[in-house]
């Protein structure tokens, strides 16, 4: 069971997270991101020879390889504490990235590359389709939660929700309210580290507004336990019970 520095350890790289990725801030303000020529022709070379990438860090990876699908952190709270932003959880010491190998396609008939990177290194690359069930992850038992944050811009209208009572999706499979919602992806989701457990954060965008609410669903074992829209000052505030979890 986590103790109380733990959880509210947190609930800081959660602030981190909502407010980075509700800013114009991120990652394509500090790191040169690699054009489409350039991901192709370094994607080529990696599926031909991993060693291409083998021993090269983070920053070159985004330079030559773009922006990933998806960002896999595996955060042991012990070691973190000084983390302020998402620059900076890029260097923690376990880190995934997912590319897939194709574009413009449909994503789940894609296969992608899993790049594992400890301490800013890439350590190990491997083939799977893309977000398989059957790549195993390399959790270690002192990893406290795992988070993945996605590229994808992706935004609900809160709209879509108005006449809507969200306590009908509660106790139902996660698959009925994913498709209400067309399957748009998460702009984040946080796991327990056997990965049973999650929530899915969607950023909501109001017309004409920028980004100040966000809708939690709780998710155990493919069933809604809880869903909610709030303020984010206010979802942090709930982000902060991490008994879900335990």
């Amino acid at each position: 069971m986590m103790n109380i520095r733990k959880a509210l350890m947190i609930s800081f790289i959660s602030f981190a997270f909502l407010v980075t990725g509700c800013s114009s801030k991120g990652i394509d303000s500090v790191q040169q991101i690699a054009d489409e020529a350039t991901c192709q022709k370094t994607m080529t070379k990696v599926q031909n020879n991993v060693n291409e990438i083998i021993g090269k860090d983070y920053k070159y990876v985004l330079e030559n390889m773009g922006r990933p699908y998806c960002t896999t952190y595996y955060i042991d709270m012990d070691k973190v504490k000084d983390i302020s932003n998402i620059e900076e959880l890029n260097n923690i010491e376990n880190i995934r990235l997912i590319y897939p190998k194709e574009t413009n396609v449909d994503k789940s008939k894609s296969s992608a590359l899993y790049i594992q990177l400890d301490n800013n290194i890439v350590k190990d690359v491997q083939t799977y389709e893309l977000l398989s069930k059957d790549e195993k992850e390399n959790i270690k038992s002192s990893v406290d939660i795992v988070v993945d944050r996605y590229s994808e811009k992706t935004n609900l209208l809160p709209d879509k929700f108005e006449n809507i009572k969200l306590d009908k999706y509660i106790g139902e499979d996660i698959e009925i309210f994913l498709k209400d919602i067309e399957y748009i992806t998460a702009n984040f989701e946080i796991y327990d580290n056997k990965r049973e457990k999650n929530i899915k954060v969607y950023l909501l965008n109001k017309i004409n507004s920028s980004n100040n609410e966000i809708m939690l669903v709780y998710n155990n074992s493919n069933k809604i336990e809880n869903i909610k829209i709030v303020e984010i000052s206010e979802g942090l505030n709930l982000l902060n019970d991490f008994s879900f979890f335990k």
